[in-house]
């Protein structure tokens, strides 16, 4: 299957005008994916947040338009070069989309004839930009990418790049779309490639198993209400349990025996807490195996209070701890104990639970 006709039918779902018409075009899609063998391959574009086997591009809506000015050869003085870098503000009604700035500039100079390219080859070109690290590789992988294609192919690649299709279309409706079981696989496992491989015929079927520890599970989330007062009419007659909300990054502390796993929302293993968090956590959790959810925080010792995220270093704060180094900011772990009703506080260095 070729990348001009994945992106294709991601312009179409965008501009379709009806949620009905944009779920008729993705069955459409996932049915020609299947077709030809390539499920997996157009699941990854699909749902680019799930992605588990590509690390994270790194790049932000700055980073990758500096990058596209040297792909293009523009100036960065010139009017389209002012328009990437400035994306925010300067291209009128598309300021804010660094896409669509994207797909403009690139409409101007567009070759007559455009180069095809299967998914196997575009994958493995999104691949190496993901683990490149230094700027002149990425710019030699995007010219590879945006060479010979359209003004549209580009505004995908950019949108995928930084993880953000805006197809208005959600991951349990693409999952539905691929199979009734694919939200139940992919709480259990939170694995996009398993979910494809064990569901790759519509016959096949998820049967439920227990929770696996040591593997990444689809954290639960709340259900969004309109309104507090349709909360509170949802809630009466229930026992209601009001826990604080911590402005942290949601975390997953997996036991088994003497081991434990960190996993994100995302499903990204974080194993550079264990050095901070581990000990403590395994001397106060009695469980020999256990899945336990809750937030990982910066707690400032000069300020006695915890740390907003947007001040969050959780990562600078683990590796101070790993490297022993003496520092005022440690990371913690919130978790919450559903059967006690209550929560658990830990920091590094802290012989006591705060």
């Amino acid at each position: 299957m070729e990348w001009a006709k994945v992106s294709a039918a991601l312009e179409a779902m965008a501009t379709a005008p009806s949620a009905p018409k944009r779920r008729s075009l993705l069955s459409s899609l996932l049915k020609q994916a299947r077709a030809s063998g390539d499920v997996y391959a157009v699941m990854r574009i699909l749902l680019p947040k799930r992605d588990r086997l590509r690390p994270h591009y790194q790049m932000k809506e700055a980073a990758l338009a500096s990058c596209l000015v040297q792909v293009l050869g523009l100036a960065a003085t010139s009017n389209d070069g002012r328009q990437l870098l400035m994306w925010k503000t300067s291209a009128g009604s598309a300021s804010g989309d660094l896409s669509v700035i994207a797909s403009k500039v690139v409409s101007i100079r567009q070759q007559q004839q455009t180069k095809t390219i299967c998914l196997t080859n575009f994958h493995s070109l999104l691949d190496l930009l993901a683990t490149c690290s230094l700027r002149e590789e990425k710019v030699l992988i995007l010219r590879d990418l945006t060479k010979g294609t359209t003004a549209q192919q580009v505004k995908w690649i950019v949108r995928l790049i930084l993880q953000d299709l805006k197809i208005g279309i959600g991951e349990k409706i693409v999952l539905d779309a691929f199979h009734p079981d694919a939200n139940a696989l992919m709480a259990h496992c939170f694995n996009l490639e398993l979910v494809c491989k064990q569901l790759a015929t519509p016959g096949a079927c998820f049967i439920h198993k227990e929770l696996s520890v040591g593997k990444a599970l689809k954290s639960q989330h709340s259900k969004r209400f309109a309104s507090i007062d349709s909360v509170w009419d949802s809630m009466r007659g229930k026992c209601i349990v009001a826990e604080c909300k911590f402005d942290g990054d949601r975390m997953q502390v997996h036991k088994d025996g003497d081991h434990l796993y960190f996993w994100s929302r995302n499903g990204k293993e974080h194993s550079e807490y264990n050095t901070a968090l581990g000990p403590l956590l395994l001397d106060h959790i009695q469980s020999e195996r256990c899945v336990l959810d809750g937030e990982l925080l910066v707690w400032d010792c000069l300020g006695n209070r915890f740390k907003q995220r947007s001040q969050n270093t959780n990562h600078d704060a683990a590796r101070a701890a790993r490297k022993g180094w003496d520092t005022e900011e440690l990371v913690c772990c919130i978790l919450h104990f559903t059967e006690h009703c209550r929560c658990l506080v830990q920091c590094w260095k802290s012989e006591t639970l705060i």
